[in-house]
């Protein structure tokens, strides 16, 4: 769910909150069980094996400092606000676990099945809700080539529907009509990582030769556990013979795929770096790469 960036930065604050003052907290307790063993907000002898000193000390070690980086407002906090949400799940599940085992619960807390639901629904707040101008899944790809931004934008702006004849993550690609706003692209892409084979249909949103300028969103055949995907594509001069190819893609989960975003994300970034071997060298040798022109010969 997506909210404006205002009311994100603070919903990043009330969990660094949280996760300061438990940070804080246990860092007393811990403190306080060193010199004189006893629990100091309560006053009684506190009982630790090694596993639950290592818990205490540990979860306090690390929340103090996570729940401070919250305060800060800039580009990095919605990363730090998923670390933050899964720590959170993480010491939600430590509470359940103290729920049957006394010692890790003389260090996890006082409630430890309260604790769980509590800890657990805040994580999993802090980890659904996204700033409006972001997805759960961003992706970023940029690449200096030795070609002239006009070479490079004839292949990926001009040739949109040509993509497949070198791209070796696609089997085959076509355009239902002329390069611009509005044509739709059918990709006929190879399983990579945790998503099959099949074939996904892209609109362009946007298409500017003069700035070297493309966007496009996928329309069909996309895997279950995504709700929609974008991607924008610029190409930048750096000289006669030289230039920049960027993309940024946004991939928007639904809710009960959200906590393998970051597995989903890997696999997206991997197909990533292959397509940027495989742009660099149709671009730069005026050929396929290797393995797009052996797959080719198989077919």
């Amino acid at each position: 769910m997506k909210i404006t960036v205002a009311a994100y930065h603070r919903l990043a604050k009330a969990v660094g909150a949280l996760l300061t003052l438990m940070g804080a907290g246990l860092g007393f307790v811990f403190a306080s069980y060193l010199v004189t063993g006893q629990n100091p907000f309560t006053g009684s002898p506190l009982v630790l094996d090694g596993t639950g000193l290592l818990i205490l000390a540990s979860i306090g070690a690390f929340a103090l400092p996570l729940g401070l980086s919250l305060f800060s407002s800039d580009s990095s906090t919605s990363a730090r606000l998923r670390i933050a949400a899964f720590a959170l799940g993480l010491m939600a599940v430590i509470r359940l676990a103290g729920f049957a085992n006394a010692d890790i619960r003389a260090a996890a807390g006082f409630a430890p099945l309260a604790e769980f639901f509590i800890l657990g629904s805040i994580g999993l707040v802090a980890y659904t809700f996204r700033p409006e101008n972001e997805s759960p899944i961003e992706t970023r790809m940029e690449v200096e080539l030795n070609a002239s931004a006009d070479q490079a934008w004839q292949l990926i702006g001009e040739q949109f529907g040509e993509i497949g004849d070198w791209a070796s993550g696609l089997r085959a690609s076509s355009l239902d009509r002329k390069v611009a706003v509005g044509a739709v692209r059918t990709c006929e892409i190879n399983g990579f990582g945790p998503f099959p084979a099949g074939t996904i249909k892209e609109e362009l949103l946007e298409f500017d030769p003069a700035a070297r300028k493309f966007s496009y969103a996928a329309k069909s055949g996309m895997p279950r556990m995504f709700r929609s995907a974008k991607n924008r594509w610029s190409i930048e001069a750096l000289g006669e013979d030289r230039c920049r190819v960027r993309s940024h893609a946004s991939v928007d989960l639904h809710w009960w795929a959200l906590p393998i975003a970051k597995l989903a994300g890997w696999g997206i970034h991997s197909e990533i770096e292959r397509f940027a071997e495989d742009l660099r060298h149709r671009i730069e040798r005026g050929v396929a790469h290797p393995r797009k022109q052996s797959a080719l010969a198989h077919a």
